[in-house]
């Protein structure tokens, strides 16, 4: 453990007994008695004498020209006898009624130092921050060695707000070096190179500055002799435990097939979220800090993601998402990026297919009336223009009931092409016999909720001919995807889905910009923007300036009471 700050001030100290002595001429004979009898026990050291005088002349002769003086002298014999507590609130009171005077930076640092004998590290840093990172003052040097004392006993959160209020002065230029040269010989190269690249771009030519690009070349240098760590940001606890072991094991799976290909090798530190925001953040941090990753997979749910955010900015620490979907997370911050399942992106592939390849321009959209069904209307109602399709209807159901009556009543004589069901089971095959049941005869469209066993079983002729989508098919005849569902089962899984396939693909696009030369993280964020046409398993991917991944998704439909791809016919299988 640390040794609490023990704040010497030599310098400021030797300079106040004897100081300032004021003209006690035409000063009433009372408070001149009072003020002369305290400065000679002030002047032999005997403080405890002296604050009786001294708080007479403060308590009644206010007015008069010894009030300043015996204020100040007040409040240092209380500190000097040990009243912390009373010698800060006099302290607090001289330098707001005299901020000019010729002892108010000594005030300050004694200020300092009675906040630091009551324990209260951070708020003695800071009354001493804001001298030191003056160089101008007489009292900066002083200052600066009580300042690193108690920033040295702070934690990383209290010792963030100091460097961020001071980041621009000479004081944050001292600091930038110094807790980079300080990670730099503990080998955090990460944090390292995270404080001097902030240097370097420091606005006040200091010495400092002037140091940081050689030692951050000689961190940069070592950085690309290190092995890589991929962080996997994940619930293992809590409800959605089930996810985050999808998700981790897809991971795991990419990672020994790079390793296996390359002599350079990736490794990969998994921490638990713990299905919470609280617990991704602590999970964040620590694989910022303890694992240095150079960029984190993960979280999966959006309130996670956005709470990491604030701290992926400040570690500079990429965030790749397979999961989270709402609306524009990516666009939040240079470091958070999306490669997941969106609305946006299923409904992208769903609008353009329909347009292009089945001439469906009239549309109905039949939700189910939850998150997922909302998010997916809403999504389909800002694509569909773009081509050409217009949404003539919509109407929600509740999962709740049995009977769709109503529901279906407000889609007959409409002369839909099309009605866009974005919904799960069992609601799904009832909902489409029903609509068999009462005459509409329109191509039934749908997200991934369809891509399920029990649609075709349950299903039956009511479904048949549905369009869907997804981003990875069990099925799927292309080598690469079955090449990643052995590799998956094998590893002990049961079949992935599109979290799964997500995973894979991102952790394959990391892998990709690390092998062109990001050697840091900022390096890697601004590489992951440039990825076009990457050949992953979901589809070619690309990020957009956002750093939103695009990709086409699986067109899926049921023939002969059984998924298959699209185009391609049940005798294939």
């Amino acid at each position: 453990m640390r040794r609490p700050p023990g704040i010497l001030f030599v310098v400021a100290l030797a300079l106040l007994v004897g100081a300032c002595q004021p003209d006690i001429a035409d000063i009433p004979d009372r408070a001149r008695h009072h003020f002369e009898r305290a400065n000679e026990a002030y002047e032999k050291k005997d403080y405890a004498g002296a604050i009786q005088g001294f708080q007479a002349v403060v308590d009644v002769y206010s007015y008069t020209r010894l009030y300043p003086i015996a204020l100040y002298r007040l409040a240092y014999s209380k500190l000097k006898v040990g009243r912390f507590a009373e010698a800060e609130a006099d302290f607090a009171d001289f330098l707001k009624e005299f901020p000019h005077h010729e002892l108010a930076e000594d005030a300050h640092v004694l200020y300092a130092k009675a906040l630091s004998q009551q324990e209260r590290y951070f708020e003695a840093a800071y009354a001493l921050a804001k001298i030191a990172a003056d160089p101008d003052n007489r009292l900066a040097e002083t200052a600066l060695e009580g300042f690193i004392e108690h920033f040295e006993v702070l934690d990383r959160e209290k010792r963030r707000q100091l460097l961020d209020e001071f980041e621009d002065t000479y004081l944050g230029a001292y600091l930038l070096y110094t807790l980079g040269l300080e990670a730099y010989e503990r080998g955090d190269m990460e944090t390292a190179a995270l404080h001097l690249r902030r240097l370097t771009e420091h606005p006040l030519a200091t010495e400092f500055r002037d140091k940081a690009p050689a030692l951050l070349a000689e961190v940069t240098e070592t950085m690309a002799r290190r092995p890589k760590v991929i962080g996997c940001l994940v619930p293992l606890t809590g409800d959605m435990a089930p996810y985050g072991r999808e998700v981790r094991s897809a991971v795991e799976v990419a990672a020994a097939e790079y390793n296996a290909a390359h002599s350079r090798k990736l490794e990969v530190v998994v921490a638990d979220s713990q299905g919470t925001a609280e617990g991704a953040v602590r999970a964040l941090r620590s694989l910022a800090e303890e694992s240095q990753a150079i960029v984190v997979i993960g979280p999966l749910s959006s309130t996670a993601f956005r709470a990491c955010i604030p701290w992926a900015e400040e570690y500079q620490l990429p965030l790749v998402t397979p999961a989270a979907t709402e609306i524009d997370l990516a666009a939040l911050s240079s470091y958070a990026f999306r490669n997941a399942l969106t609305y946006e992106n299923q409904c992208e592939t769903l609008a353009e297919f329909c347009s292009e390849r089945l001439h469906l321009d009239r549309f109905g959209i039949l939700y189910e009336d939850t998150a997922y069904g909302e998010g997916m209307r809403e999504a389909f109602n800002l694509i569909a223009p773009r081509y050409g399709i217009s949404v003539v209807v919509e109407q929600s159901y509740p999962l709740e009931d049995k009977s769709y009556t109503d529901e279906c009543r407000v889609f007959r004589k409409l002369g839909l092409d099309a009605i866009f069901i974005p919904g799960h089971q069992p609601t799904l095959t009832e909902l489409a016999a029903q609509l068999v049941y009462y005459g509409i005869v329109a191509e039934l469209i749908g997200g991934n909720g369809w891509n399920a066993e029990s649609v075709t079983r349950m299903g039956l002729r009511y479904v048949e001919g549905a369009i869907f989508c997804d981003a990875i098919f069990t099925r799927s005849r292309r080598p690469e995807v079955r090449s990643f569902i052995i590799a998956y089962r094998a590893h002990g899984a049961s079949d992935p889905s599109y979290l799964a396939a997500h995973a894979y693909d991102t952790f394959g696009i990391i892998a990709t910009a690390l092998d062109s030369g990001a050697v840091s993280r900022p390096d890697l964020a601004e590489r992951l923007l440039q990825v076009r046409r990457y050949p992953g398993i979901i589809g070619e991917t690309s990020f957009d300036a956002d750093g939103e991944a695009h990709k086409p998704l699986t067109i899926l439909t049921i023939l002969e009471n059984e998924i298959i791809e699209f185009g391609t016919s049940y005798f294939d299988w």
